[in-house]
């Protein structure tokens, strides 16, 4: 097999990997990018994935297959969780929402590495966004950020607005430029028709089109290879057969999973869990896969009436939410409260609304590590949500005013029985795509549309458990209860290559994102981020791998024309 010389190979080509191979190949490289996923013509995007409702989250094309992490205690029961696994990454199957997260977030960042506060981010955030409302001649970026305007919000979300008026919080037209705590409609990555992920703004069929940038999908890379203490390429397996690239550098941006894992199974990591694994240590960096953060999130369900349902002339999902402090030790913007006016694709989804309730400032803490499985290694994903005393209270918090919410008189002529929330077995299985589905969840939909006593047996049945009178939503133990069996993850993972100073035995990376005490490596993706930011981590990992660009881009090398070579990757 015949190919140019290879300056740069990007490791995913996820939200944060796409924009990676794109800012090297406008610097003069020649950039191999690698995708375990499939691939994506950047002229037929699918139907599912371009739909500005998230439809592409339920197709499991698009993800990894058999990944499961433990959700709140260890030792509980794995359930399964979605990592994207297609050319865009989450930014082409999760929910488009486009917050940057808080002045604080940042500032903390700054605290433990130079180049990384808000003034700093906010600066590149700026050159990411184009927003049409809010972002004036200096937001012209590559991704387009639109908002629902208020006037055309469906009629649950408005009176839970008005709700939260009620309750005292003000109105925030942007989130983006604004700390405090109020209701307003939430940024999107979209435009009228379609989302906007990194593989559509960064790679788009012009820059698909040079010659010197090779995309190679359904390429899962194994481990990485070392010539003393450089990184000199990678071994992997393309279509299941065994491939080598070699290249002066090598960028990591697989994602706060899968990075820490492949850094483990290249001999980066914690030497004792190495070593137990049999796996030669290369550098004996600790903290690899610890100081796992997301946002654990707990929800609430309603049916609705009819003249209450979202209007299929509005597409999205994500329309509005509600930023909240719990005053929780010091909890500031710690909770964020997102009504949905419908809560899935299908015909079901369309006749139940939901609240649900992020932790936006978690401090509960897990781990991603390698576990031996019958001689072949298997990733462990514990998040221990709640396991900090104060994330459980902050969480009943946001939990209670949810309840709160519901309990609006004028909010209550916008739905009918409220229920516990959940991401169950039979949730997953309605939820999946297909003729059947469609057909399934329009029967139930229809049939629940009937007498309220039919309606509530079929809910007693299928989606709660016990009494669905009013009057338990008052009761302190319903609450907490519903509270603390409900609490599951999103898909915001973050922190498991954390930046840091060079001496100190939490740091995996430093301020450029290059892993210490290897030359030629490089991390850009979420799991670099030292805290998580209180946001939906897509905007926030896109500003990353940008500024990690800028990082190594200034005053380094220069990428001049190299002969062609041959090399044989079987």
């Amino acid at each position: 097999m015949t190919s140019r010389r290879i300056d740069v190979i990007v490791v995913g080509a996820g939200t944060s990997g796409c924009i990676m191979a794109r800012r090297f190949l406008d610097a003069g490289a020649r950039v191999l990018l690698l995708e375990a996923g499939q691939d994506v013509d950047p002229l037929h995007v699918p139907e599912d994935m371009r739909d500005i409702y998230p439809r592409s989250y339920y197709n499991p094309a698009y993800a990894w297959p058999g990944l499961v992490a433990h959700q709140q205690a260890v030792g509980d029961a794995p359930s399964p969780f979605i990592q994207a696994r297609v050319l865009g990454g989450g930014s082409s199957i999760m929910g488009m929402v486009a917050l940057r997260g808080l002045t604080a977030d940042y500032d903390a960042w700054a605290q433990r590495v130079p180049g990384w506060s808000a003034d700093q981010v906010n600066q590149t955030f700026a050159r990411l966004e184009d927003d049409d409302a809010h972002g004036g001649p200096a937001h012209r970026g590559p991704v387009s950020i639109r908002r629902l305007d208020r006037s055309s919000w469906p009629a649950f979300i408005a009176a839970v607005g008005g709700a939260a008026t009620r309750a005292g919080y003000a109105h925030i037209d942007d989130f983006n430029a604004h700390d405090g705590d109020g209701f307003g409609p939430l940024p999107l990555s979209r435009t009228s028709v379609s989302r906007v992920s990194s593989a559509t703004a960064f790679l788009p069929a012009a820059a698909r089109a040079d010659d010197r940038l090779q995309v190679v999908t359904d390429t899962e890379v194994e481990r990485l290879l070392f010539s003393g203490p450089r990184c000199v390429g990678v071994e992997a397996r393309v279509a299941g057969w065994p491939a080598t690239y070699a290249a002066d550098h090598v960028v990591l941006c697989a994602g706060a999973v899968f990075t820490p894992l492949l850094l483990q199974r290249s001999g980066i990591g914690d030497p004792d869990l190495l070593r137990g694994l049999g796996i030669d240590v290369v550098a004996p960096l600790r903290a690899v896969g610890e100081n796992l953060q997301n946002h654990p999130v707990a929800g609430v369900a309603a049916h609705l009436p009819r003249k209450s349902r979202q209007p299929a002339s509005i597409r999205q999902g994500f329309i509005a939410a509600l930023r909240a402090s719990s005053g929780i030790d010091g909890g500031a913007g710690d909770l964020l409260v997102i009504p949905l006016n419908k809560s899935s694709w299908h015909g079901l989804g369309a006749a139940t609304a939901g609240v649900g309730v992020s932790l936006m400032a978690p401090r509960s803490r897990g781990s991603v590590r390698l576990v031996a499985d019958g001689g072949a290694y298997r990733p462990s994903v514990s998040f221990r949500f709640l396991s900090d005393p104060v994330d459980r209270q902050r969480m009943q918090f946001g939990f209670d005013l949810a309840i709160e919410l519901l309990r609006d008189p004028e909010v209550r002529k916008h739905r009918h029985e409220v229920f516990p929330a959940g991401y169950t077995k039979t949730v997953r299985a309605l939820n999946a795509p297909g003729l059947r589905n469609v057909v399934l969840t329009k029967t139930i939909a229809a049939l629940l549309g009937g007498p309220a006593i039919g309606r509530r047996a079929m809910l007693r049945i299928g989606m709660s458990t016990g009494s669905l009178a009013e009057r338990r939503l008052e009761q302190p133990q319903w609450r907490q209860e519903a509270m603390l069996c409900g609490t599951f993850g999103t898909y915001h993972v973050a922190g498991t290559c954390a930046m840091g100073p060079l001496n100190d035995d939490t740091s995996v990376v430093d301020h450029r994102g290059d892993v210490i005490g290897i030359e030629g490596l490089t991390v850009a993706d979420a799991s670099i981020m030292p805290t998580i930011p209180r946001a939906n981590t897509n905007l926030p990992v896109q500003m990353v791998a940008m500024r990690i660009a800028d990082l190594q881009l200034r005053n380094g090398p220069s990428f001049t024309e190299q002969p062609e070579e041959t090399r044989d990757p079987r």
